[in-house]
């Protein structure tokens, strides 16, 4: 219901039943009601929202029922809707539906590295060879260190 009532793109039908038109709604339905009740008299409203009276039909309805009952009982449904040998093909067409019309995907740049990461596993050895390479590079001229290894770095 909920995602019903926040996208909906233009018409959307709810029922509202005023007061004593039934004996007592319960339920999540009972707040929306109340709030349909508020929507109904508020003037300001009624450039959003449209309202039908519905009402039952008066008569014997047992005889609609039973022509119902029968008329289901009696039904088989076409042949066409029990062949599944197109089922592949329309599984392929929505597919390239969904691909085409993907949404809009971001990602952080953290996830961008991980994933990287686990497609490229680190090499250590690789890593030690090329720093040892970039500190021969970058180290001073002379090669007496007072205070190690890492104090120029």
């Amino acid at each position: 219901m909920y995602v019903a009532l926040t996208r909906a793109r233009s018409k959307m039908y709810l029922p509202y039943f005023p007061h004593k038109s039934i004996n007592k709604i319960t339920g999540f339905y009972k707040h929306l009601n109340d709030r349909l009740k508020i929507l109904e008299k508020d003037k300001q409203s009624s450039d959003l929202f449209e309202i039908e009276e519905v009402r039952a039909l008066e008569g014997d309805r047992s005889t609609e029922d039973t022509s119902l009952d029968a008329a289901l009982r009696d039904w088989d449904p076409p042949e066409l809707l029990l062949d599944d040998t197109h089922d592949d093909e329309v599984r392929k067409t929505i597919s390239k539906i969904g691909t085409r019309h993907a949404p809009l995907k971001v990602w952080s740049y953290t996830s961008i590295q991980h994933s990287r990461d686990a497609a490229e596993p680190f090499d250590a050895e690789e890593f030690r060879t090329a720093m040892d390479s970039l500190e021969a590079r970058t180290a001073p001229s002379f090669a007496w260190r007072p205070y190690g290894r890492n104090f120029f770095a």
